[in-house]
């Protein structure tokens, strides 16, 4: 016979009903609705308390809800409880307390007990006596007897209703108050800032509205806190986000710096004569804010309650996996740091390299961006960038004309030499031709003309600039050519028709011979 299925375990439950969780979870619920004496079942009594066993778990309760932070999620949902928290068997910590003055006094644990034949947990007896001796150090609410009775009965989440009406009511008297506050102290720091020569704080102090008023924000939230009394993981949350915006408000404040810092130093005049400036300090300004970036990550993993120290070790050992995954971004950015340190080119000059030449727009941190004649956008890894042969024509001081002219075979020797005066005449005379480098030689008897080289250079660095003076320069030529009596030669082809009939072709040069 075949053999008979194994039965299947059963899947654990998510959360078990017996777990520290679900005690826990349990207890705040009765106690919040006020069953009092249910909710003392979850603690450890003795015979001596059992007595006044609701009032003890009512003070117990508002110890927890004002000093102790609990993480029900964090909590173990096994019967069995957390057995790798270094804690002894059969306990698990809970939360710990804190002191009126913030400090922490002592960890509120869990023990699992048997009682009647049933195993459960309960908060234990000396954590029970420490809340209930805590219970005399709690200040008395400024609430009471201060409000009406019907602001003080429980609202939505077992929050009372004056707390919500509170909160509702903070959240636009804080923001008058950080707009005034703001708008004080941007007065102030312009009245001194407009005293002093300098541009850049009075730019820095405008720049800096945004972030300033958050983090006004965050600290005029702190008072109307401390009024509304929350318990402690509300507390408790509401200060993880304050911090996260208090510290969103720093790292804003230093880009805005940052940002500050880099434009200042591209107008500043030493900036404008030294051409590589205008692309090392925009370099600088995104390698600064990719710095300070990484470091408001860290700081918003250490916020939200992951060990930095470990992160920064685990790094260390998955360097060169890191390393092998980010070969070329590595590449590119140790590329870019060569082309600035180099002075290869800047922004705004146009460049040649491989069959690939255009304006420089954009040097970035992974790559440089070139747009074409055609209007594309062509961009090149700077790593591939700074092992290629780059020609820069925004480094020249002046800009070459070369040309050849090429005279028809009639051209006398008379009329030769007018035109190369006339020509060489023409450029000394030009008011933008570099007075080194002209030269109009006759260079060759070619096959239908007689060749002569223009060489000159002209003062200039702008090409639309060039292309007009060119313009000029050959239109002169051509007059020069016109008056001396002669023409530009054409390449073209005779037909010669012999006696027989049969016609071979002959070049004009070679009738021009036989003439």
């Amino acid at each position: 016979m075949p053999a008979e299925p194994t039965a299947q375990p059963a899947a654990l439950p998510l959360e078990a009903p017996d777990s520290p969780r679900a005690t826990m979870r349990r207890f705040i619920e009765l106690a919040e609705r006020g069953d009092y004496d249910s909710a003392a079942q979850f603690l450890a009594l003795d015979r001596r308390n059992a007595a006044r066993r609701a009032e003890i778990a009512r003070r117990v309760y508002d110890v927890i809800r004002r000093r102790v932070i609990i993480d029900l999620d964090s909590l173990s949902p096994s019967s069995d409880g957390d057995v790798t928290d270094g804690e002894p068997p059969l306990q698990d910590r809970v939360g710990v307390m804190y002191g009126a003055g913030g400090a922490m006094t002592r960890p509120i644990v869990l023990r699992r007990v048997t009682q009647n034949g049933e195993r459960r947990w309960v908060l234990e007896s000396q954590s029970v006596a420490a809340l209930d001796s805590a219970y005399s150090t709690l200040t008395k609410s400024w609430s009471e007897g201060r409000l009406p009775e019907p602001l003080l009965g429980p609202g939505p989440l077992g929050l009372p209703r004056w707390k919500w009406i509170g909160m509702i009511l903070a959240i636009p008297v804080v923001w008058l108050l950080t707009l005034v506050l703001a708008h004080a102290l941007r007065r102030a720091a312009l009245a001194v800032t407009r005293r002093t020569p300098a541009a850049w704080d009075d730019e820095l102090v405008v720049r800096l509205r945004g972030p300033v008023r958050l983090f006004l924000v965050s600290i005029l939230a702190l008072p109307v806190l401390a009024l509304l009394e929350l318990d402690a993981n509300v507390t408790a949350t509401v200060w993880r986000i304050l911090r996260g915006v208090t510290i969103v408000s720093v790292f804003w404040m230093l880009l805005r710096l940052i940002s500050v810092a880099e434009d200042h130093l591209a107008r500043m005049a030493w900036a404008s004569d030294r051409t590589n400036a205008q692309t090392i300090v925009p370099l600088i300004g995104r390698s600064l804010r990719v710095a300070l970036a990484l470091m408001a990550l860290l700081v918003a993993f250490s916020q939200l309650g992951y060990p930095v120290g470990t992160l920064l070790a685990g790094l260390g050992i998955g360097g060169i996996v890191v390393a092998l995954a980010a070969q070329k971004t590595v590449e590119n950015l140790f590329g870019s740091v060569t082309l600035a340190a180099d002075h290869v080119f800047r922004v705004g000059d146009w460049v040649r390299f491989e069959d690939v030449q255009g304006t420089v727009e954009r040097i970035g941190l992974r790559s440089t961006h070139l747009r074409t004649l055609d209007r594309t956008l062509v961009k090149v890894p700077n790593g591939r960038l700074a092992d290629l042969r780059i020609e820069s024509f925004g480094e020249r001081d002046r800009i070459r004309l070369f040309t050849t002219i090429r005279l028809v075979y009639s051209t006398t020797a008379s009329q030769l030499r007018t035109v190369l005066q006339g020509i060489e005449t023409l450029l000394r005379s030009h008011p933008r031709a570099w007075p080194d480098g002209i030269a109009v030689r006759l260079v060759g008897l070619g096959q239908y003309s007689l060749d002569v080289n223009v060489n000159a250079w002209f003062a200039t660095t702008d090409w639309n600039e060039f292309e007009l003076i060119r313009q000029d320069v050959l239109l002169a030529i051509m007059d020069i050519v016109e008056h001396a009596g002669t023409r530009m030669a054409m390449p073209m082809q005779v037909l010669r028709i012999e006696a027989n009939g049969a016609g071979t072709p002959a070049s004009v040069a070679e009738m021009h011979g036989r003439q």
